[in-house]
């Protein structure tokens, strides 16, 4: 009974001892527990070497524009709508709205391009808009706007020079090509997201404009709008402007302006509130063969008259719904996009040649030109 006694005080005394022993042992690298102390063996990989080429190349971009992207913050205030809810609660009918968006430098004394909607989310510029570089804050002035562009032009005085950004060429760009955003989606600054180009020359996406937007499956969230698309030299390709998505966030999918496309736009904002373009009042519609035939039209080219403004420039000229326009001061017209670049790009006042077909014969009118109404 003794012994008994004895060996079970001794057995836990060695329990203990063996405890202290291996918490105290030195853990073996080879046995997994915590992983092993050494490289990996995939660091010499020839092929694992293309991707770090690849990983280097995104961090230098990074670091390339880690200055040349803003922050920006908008402030404004609404009024609700009279409701006896907000009466009997107390609830004041002027609220603080605020707002986040990004944009990116675009010289070096202080002018930065963004989209319209981050400094007009009700198609009304908000009363105060701020930028930030940094550490630097900036209150911010709107220099010039297209809403149908959805570009905006803003101002800042800078301490010191700024750093433009690098414009690349959008026409070049393919489907496949690399494609980077940086912005800041949820106010989280300077997000750097990687995908490749979906798609290029996308149209109707937005009803309110027939422009062509470059896809991407690089992550775009709310607050990338007005930030830049970059190609895989460091180059702007593009304006992020929106996202397709039914929960608010990304899903995939999203739009970038093409940069090539509003180059002269940006210079004329610089300059003036609205840029002036010419404006004859009319809707327009892609011709279909079957109802062209119906016209008595044989041409695969040309568009028809959909809607004729009442007393504007067309209607005072004589164009009527139904005509079809194959021709603009000489030029052959194919697509709504031949039309309204000539027309736009006209200086109010200009009188321009508008070639019709109705009924079986061929018509000019001189339409003057009168200044867009304002976007």
């Amino acid at each position: 009974m003794k012994r008994k006694l004895i060996a079970i005080p001794v057995a836990l005394i060695l329990l203990i001892a063996a405890v202290i022993y291996f918490s105290c042992k030195e853990p073996d690298p080879e046995n997994g527990l915590i992983g092993l102390d050494r490289k990996s063996p995939l660091r010499n990989d020839s092929e694992i070497r293309k991707a770090w080429d690849i990983q280097k190349s995104f961090q230098k971009i990074y670091n390339l524009y880690e200055n040349r992207i803003v922050f920006i913050s908008t402030e404004d205030h609404v009024t609700l709508p009279s409701h006896p809810f907000y009466e009997l609660f107390g609830i004041p009918r002027i609220q603080k709205q605020t707002g986040l968006g990004s944009g990116f430098i675009i010289s070096e004394d202080g002018f930065i391009c963004t989209n319209f909607h981050v400094i007009a989310p009700q198609n009304r510029v908000v009363e105060k808009i701020t930028v930030i570089i940094e550490n630097d804050t900036y209150e911010a002035e709107v220099r010039g706007f297209s809403i149908e562009k959805d570009i905006t032009i803003l101002k800042i005085e800078p301490k010191e020079p700024l750093n433009p950004v690098f414009f690349g060429d959008s026409d070049t760009v393919l489907v496949g090509d690399w494609a980077i955003a940086i912005g800041n989606p949820f106010g989280l600054s300077k997000s750097f997201t990687v995908g490749v180009v979906s798609a290029t020359g996308r149209k109707n996406i937005d009803m309110s404009d027939n422009s062509s937007f470059i896809q991407t499956d690089a992550a775009i969230n709310p607050g990338n709008s007005g930030g830049p698309l970059i190609n895989i030299h460091g180059e702007v390709i593009g304006i992020n402007r929106l996202i397709y998505s039914k929960s608010g966030g990304y899903m995939g999918i999203g739009f970038a302006i093409p940069v090539n496309s509003i180059k002269e736009l940006m210079i004329e904002l610089k300059d003036k509130k609205y840029v002036q373009k010419g404006f004859v009042g009319i809707a327009l519609t892609p011709i279909e063969k079957e109802y062209a035939s119906k016209l008595g039209w044989s041409h695969s080219f040309g568009i028809i008259v959909a809607q004729v403004q009442q007393g504007g420039p067309a209607h005072i000229a004589g164009i009527r719904p139904l005509d079809i326009i194959y021709s603009v001061n000489g030029k052959k017209i194919s697509t709504i996009d031949d039309f309204v670049k000539i027309i736009e790009d006209s200086n109010p006042g200009d009188k321009v040649k508008i070639s019709i077909w109705r009924n079986g014969r061929r018509m000019n009118f001189f339409v003057e030109t009168t200044s867009k109404p304002a976007e």
